[in-house]
């Protein structure tokens, strides 16, 4: 991690301690469920504008969940990424019933100024650099890894950072609390008094 000018962290990999105080710090679903999908899910800042509920198939019988990211332009091209165990459950608690999942026009930016507020300055790819190279290091196959971030570059090219296997896992281990869920309000009203756009 990259210290810069006080009081803000600018940060390329976000460690698991820093996204857990981000994560814990959130006042809405949107925010946890923006976080989720960018830090654990390989979903890139302008996929994210874009979705919606439908995305999201839910598999009964496995009790997992595809979501399905639409390529930027193509109509019906895109990928699939498996979501299981934990996860799905965490997920279909924060989901609204059904339409676009932000009320935001531009989630990515909400959950930057949210993080500002914390003085942290998350660089536009620091969410998919994370999530990458924790997954790798983690043991996850680079071939499925690939496949859910929906790049098809060598692993060098995307792993940043020298951390442990303990640390890798710590960071998929960072969890949003269900309990905690079912409390908070969709999205409200203000982050901070620094907030001034939408």
């Amino acid at each position: 991690m990259t210290t810069y000018h006080h009081p803000f962290q600018s940060v390329d990999i976000v460690p698991p301690p820093l996204l857990e105080r981000i994560i814990m710090a959130a006042p809405d679903t949107e925010l946890l469920l923006c976080a989720k999908l960018s830090f654990h899910h390989f979903v890139g800042p302008g996929e994210l504008k874009r979705m919606s509920r439908e995305q999201f198939v839910y598999d009964h019988k496995s009790q997992s969940i595809q979501l399905f990211v639409p390529s930027f332009g193509s109509k019906g091209h895109g990928r699939y990424i498996p979501i299981s165990g934990r996860d799905s459950v965490t997920l279909k608690a924060l989901l609204p019933h059904s339409g676009s999942l932000f009320s935001s026009r531009d989630p990515w930016g909400r959950l930057r100024r949210f993080a500002r507020t914390l003085h942290v300055d998350l660089k536009r790819g620091c969410a998919r650099n994370s999530c990458l190279t924790n997954a790798v290091v983690a043991g996850c196959p680079w071939e499925e890894v690939a496949a859910s971030a929906g790049i098809t570059l060598r692993p060098n090219r995307h792993i940043y950072s020298p951390i442990s296997r303990a640390e890798a896992e710590a960071y998929f281990d960072v969890e949003l609390g269900l309990a905690r869920i079912a409390h908070l309000p969709r999205r409200s009203g203000r982050l901070s008094s620094v907030e001034t756009l939408k």
